[in-house]
Formats: C-alpha cells, structure tokens, sequence
C-alpha cells in the first residue's frame, strides 16, 4: 500500500492540488473527486484545515460548487431554529442531533442542513435559546458513544463466539 502522500499537509499544498486538478479538468474538484488517486487530499481533510470546503475552494481562486449556508434557499436560520426549539419543548428534553434525526418532525430538514447552516449541534442549541447544561449535554453524548461502542464489541464477539 502506498503512503498517503496528504498525510502532512498544509493550506498551500492543498490549493496547489486544487488548482493543478482545475488546470487538468477546467473546474475545480467536487467532494467525490478528493482523493489521492485524483492528486488531491481528501475531502474532509480540506473540510478540517479550510473549516470547509467551500472555503478551500475560494481559497484556489474558484466558485464553489457545493450550497454555501448562504444560498440555502430552503431554510433561513430564525426557522431551522425554532423547530429545534419546538422539538425540545415538545419532548422536554435537549435534543442531540441523533435524536432529531430519529424523531424530528415529517418534512423537517436534516441534521446535515443545520450543520451547513451552523457548523456544529452545539450551535444550534446555543443559538436557538434551548436552555441546557454543557456539562449534561457532553455527558450525554459520551454515554450514547460508549454504548453505541459496547454494541460493537458485543456484535463482533457474538460474532466470534458463533465463528468457533
């Protein structure tokens, strides 16, 4: 297996990436098309050093291709905020983003759209008036981690044990 030739890589080097694939191409590279074998750095390693990828490619010299926050014709932020405000107050609890992609209302948007629209969960909650503790909330979430983690554990000894 070849190494990673993006394992160490800094903002330079990926608009250079972006901009050679453009020169080959004519356009710049969509989210599919970030990989090594493309001479680029994945996806979400342009997403973590630029914040996001749009930004990587307004940083090449390009028009991004993917919906800004900005052009999301669908969903102003006053409205993301109030459903999320109303699920909470109907369920009496804060809602983590797992639970309102299990439960949110029909016809409601995804978790993804208020993430393009507010970068992280704990966002929408600070920014939708939700009163919560950080503490409560990080704890929560660990423990979902830790037992979706106990889950696979225990799939893959079930698994193991069935093996022999």
């Amino acid at each position: 297996m070849k190494p990673n030739p993006f394992r160490e890589i800094n903002e330079k080097k990926i608009v250079k990436s972006i901009q050679s694939f453009a020169a080959k191409y004519g356009r710049p590279p969509t989210k599919r098309e970030c990989k090594p074998v493309n001479g680029l750095p994945s996806f979400e390693t342009m997403s973590r050093r630029f914040r996001t990828f749009n930004n990587a490619i307004i940083a090449a010299g390009f028009q991004p291709t993917l919906p800004t926050r900005q052009e999301d014709p669908l969903y102003r932020d006053e409205e993301l905020l109030r459903l999320v405000k109303e699920f909470s107050e109907r369920f009496g609890a804060v809602p983590l983003d797992n639970d309102w992609e299990k439960h949110k209302p029909p016809g409601a948007p995804g978790r993804g759209t208020y993430y393009r629209h507010f970068n992280s969960w704990l966002n929408v909650l600070r920014k939708s008036g939700i009163r919560f503790s950080i503490t409560r909330y990080i704890a929560r979430r660990f423990v979902l981690f830790c037992q979706a983690r106990l889950a696979d554990m225990a799939s893959a000894l079930k698994e193991q044990i069935h093996k022999e």
